[in-house]
């Protein structure tokens, strides 16, 4: 299976596992949940369509970069805890017996969430931006976050007694002594240690960095610092029930939202990856999410209320019934809204190009000879490398003393050259004069040109360096 194929099949569970999950809790809200289960019903829906999105993107723009696979797993273990929740909750609470092995997904939900916040707290920041860790030295690190989250994710799996999440369900297979709430706080601060020295290598990224890079690592290092500050009062009150524990769990609920979000601005700030792409997906698949999830609680509820007035009871098989058929029109939903969301928000966008050489190459490497002109040309690649990146521009190709790259909309003044500048404004590239929406040449001195953000191309010759001024 190709990582194309692999990156969409994540994301179409993650989708899938979302509608369903929502769909039964949204016909059991009528239900209380506990007061000592963690957070609000159906939170993990939050983290399955950001990381999965996200992870989708990157992982099919960049199959190489671990961080795409990473964040895609991470959704798809937040999508199958959403869909463990609503199963276990219908099942086991709102109607008693009424399905398989719910005790069991009850169970699932209890500890799987370690796992997830681990890989996106540990080791999506040890691996941001390039999928690679910063140095040898921080496997340490990478290996510590796992050793914990096994630890503290078997001692909540195997504990007897009440299932963490689910406190009126007893653990199908409670063995050994119960876990003082003591002891379990330690583990998740332990982690927190970890999330922490995570965060690290983002500051020591930050400071060998500069330009692009240093600007979007400031995202992600203030996401990272959001998670690991928010697990210390979760850890405290993990055990606790009240106001303030809940606003410490919904602390971390939006710290971990964060993360996610910190590289889409990133992405939309700074070009890391597609964000075109990113922010079409995203509206995709979130409103086919949300509107199954929709329909199918509304379907639910008026079939249910039908059924109770012709028979006097409800059906748990009509709803399963209506669970599967929404999960089996979540991909012919989704090519009906396709077309809607891309007039909306295309997926792709147009850039502008820049294309600049050395006026008289030829006869400057004749006259100079090899050893004096390779300088040279290695100054000028320097200088545009510069440029490109004081103004957020991207090398795409270098050939002899040519120069391919991008401008930003807004205005650019030349430096100008000694054989005159030459600057026209294009809407394409098929080299027709229909094609040029307005051009200049000046014999002596530079230009002032204003680039707007329709344009398609921007073509010059002998103007020398150009500078962004507004």
């Amino acid at each position: 299976m190709s990582a194309r194929r692999l990156s969409s099949v994540i994301l179409g569970l993650s989708g899938a596992f979302t509608v369903v999950g929502i769909g039964l809790i949204g016909v059991t809200l009528s239900v209380p949940q506990s007061a000592t289960d963690w957070g609000f019903r159906g939170f993990p829906a939050l983290f399955a369509i950001t990381f999965s999105t996200v992870g989708w993107v990157i992982a099919r723009r960049q199959p190489g970069n671990a961080l795409g696979w990473l964040f895609g797993s991470v959704g798809l273990l937040s999508a199958a805890a959403v869909l463990c929740q609503g199963y276990a909750f219908f099942g086991e609470i709102a109607h008693p017996g009424s399905l398989p092995l719910a005790v069991w997904a009850a169970w699932l939900y209890s500890w799987t969430w370690i796992p997830t916040i681990t890989l996106a707290g540990v080791h999506a920041l040890l691996i941001f931006p390039d999928g690679h860790l910063p140095g040898p030295g921080w496997r340490v690190v990478a290996w510590l976050g796992a050793a914990i989250a096994v630890v503290v994710s078997a001692g909540i799996a195997l504990t007897p007694g009440p299932l963490q999440n689910f406190a009126v369900l007893r653990n199908p297979i409670g063995v050994g002594p119960t876990i003082d709430p003591a002891v379990q706080s330690a583990g998740i601060g332990a982690l927190g240690a970890t999330m922490a020295a995570a965060a690290s290598t983002l500051v020591l990224r930050f400071r060998n960095s500069t330009g692009i890079a240093r600007q979007q690592l400031k995202w992600i290092a203030f996401a990272a610092v959001l998670v690991a500050v928010s697990l210390a009062p979760s850890g405290l009150y993990s055990n606790s029930t009240g106001l303030i524990p809940k606003l410490a769990q919904l602390v971390v609920i939006v710290a971990f939202a964060s993360v996610p979000v910190a590289v889409g601005i990133a992405v939309l700030r700074y070009r890391l990856y597609d964000i075109d792409l990113l922010i079409n997906r995203t509206a995709v698949y979130g409103s086919v999410t949300v509107v199954l999830a929709a329909l199918f609680a509304a379907a639910n509820i008026g079939v249910q209320r039908l059924l109770e007035s012709v028979t006097g009871q409800s059906s748990d098989l009509v709803t399963a019934g209506l669970a599967v058929t929404a999960a089996l029109s979540f991909a012919p939903l989704r090519r009906a809204v396709r077309p809607i969301v891309d007039r909306l928000l295309p997926s792709r966008a147009l850039l502008t190009l820049l294309f600049v050489d050395i006026v008289g190459s030829t006869e400057a490497i004749v006259e100079l000879g090899d050893a004096r002109w390779q300088p040279l040309l290695a100054r000028f690649r320097a200088v545009v490398r510069q440029e490109l990146g004081r103004h957020g521009g991207r090398e795409v190709n270098t050939a002899g003393d040519a120069f391919g790259g991008d401008m930003s909309p807004g205005t650019w003044r030349s430096a100008g050259g000694s054989s005159g500048c030459y600057a026209a404004r294009l809407s394409g590239f098929g080299g027709t004069l229909d094609q040029v929406i307005s051009n200049d040449l000046a014999s002596e001195g530079g230009l002032v040109v204003t680039i707007g953000a329709g344009d398609a191309g921007f073509e010059t010759n002998g103007c020398g360096t150009w500078t962004k001024v507004s």
